[in-house]
């Protein structure tokens, strides 16, 4: 709405209502002169109306741009409509020499942890993933320009500073080891926004959660280390599935067990412990996919801290009743295998 448009609106608004706003807003008109009157006093109240209404608008803006929502989708996928409104708002937040950061929204189930951060720098940096290289164009950061970022760096007088985020979850043991990756969104020199999407390993606890935010500048041989706590709460999820291979050693190079499965909003997740019996066929195993499993994240064998590999998968879409089929693929794409899991 144009600001314009938003003044022709509220100056329709009648005196009561604009009283009745006013008090809403905890504010107080302060009659300095006796003269005073219904001008002065509506023009001063619409001005808090219309400043208040910015203000909120900023913050709504500025969260759903850069939200879990917006981080997440994009052609190729889409967070489920059922999760949506399961997204916490966050306001945990940190500084540290120039270093603004705070964690906007997250989501999780039983099996998957969705995490945004906001991160503003100083003046004299220009902030860059921490998987970039100065010799990466602008363009590979999705920002406009040809330059190398060392060179643009150079142009604008500030120093490259490397960005990382990661979330740490602690289990019987200490902390667990977590399968994740980070999207970025360069949004300006001083600005960046970051998407954690983390695996949650069966063992680690939601309790401590904390989100670790590094900062390198360019020749430093340390990174920065930013800590942020984090409540985490677990959307709701179906009662936990059991799901039994009808031939274990159905493909070559693995034997799998029980296949536990579990339903949330934010899809179908998905695990099962594979036993190596061949380690040349194990590495020809490239891929997976389902019968009646679309859009899935994560797959592929991970060692747990227990020393088991297990097979992962979460968000799948999809219906699962009384089967689940995996279909296994070598490094040509060709099918090698499939196992059926049947519901106990």
């Amino acid at each position: 709405m144009l600001s314009e448009e938003i003044l022709f609106v509220l100056n329709d608004i009648d005196d009561g209502m604009l009283e009745a706003v006013s008090r809403r807003l905890r504010y107080r008109y302060k009659k300095t002169q006796a003269r005073a009157g219904r001008l002065s006093r509506r023009a001063v109240l619409l001005a808090a109306a219309i400043a208040a209404f910015l203000a909120l608008s900023a913050v709504a803006y500025a969260a759903n741009l850069w939200g879990i929502r917006e981080m997440f989708n994009n052609p190729n996928r889409t967070l489920p409509e059922a999760a949506e409104g399961l997204i916490a708002a966050q306001d945990e937040s940190a500084q540290q020499n120039g270093l603004s950061c705070q964690v906007t929204e997250s989501l999780c189930d039983a099996t998957r942890i969705l995490l945004t951060v906001t991160v503003t720098g100083d003046e004299g940096h220009i902030l860059v993933p921490q998987d970039a290289m100065p010799e990466d164009t602008l363009g590979n950061i999705g920002r406009d320009g040809q330059e190398t970022l060392a060179e643009y760096a150079a142009r604008q007088g500030k120093e490259l500073l490397f960005i990382g985020a990661s979330l740490t979850l602690s289990g019987p043991g200490g902390p667990e080891n977590i399968t994740q990756g980070v999207q970025t969104r360069c949004i300006s020199d001083s600005e960046m926004a970051l998407l954690i999407e983390a695996d949650r390993p069966a063992m680690a606890s939601l309790d401590g959660a904390v989100c670790l935010i590094t900062s390198l500048e360019e020749g430093a041989e340390m990174p920065e280390r930013l800590e942020l706590p984090v409540a985490l709460t677990e959307a709701a999820s179906e009662a936990e599935m059991v799901f039994v291979p009808e031939d274990p050693d159905a493909v070559p190079g693995i034997q799998v067990g029980e296949a536990a499965v579990t339903v949330s909003p934010l899809g179908v997740s998905a695990t099962w412990p594979e036993t190596v019996v061949d380690e040349e066929a194990y590495y020809n195993i490239m891929k997976i996919d389902f019968e009646e499993l679309t859009d899935f994240e994560g797959s592929g064998s991970v060692l747990g801290d227990d020393g088991v590999w297990r097979n992962q998968i979460s968000m799948g879409q999809g219906v699962v009743t009384d089967t689940l089929t995996v279909h296994y693929y070598d490094w040509d794409k060709k099918p090698i295998g499939d196992i059926v899991f049947r519901k106990k």
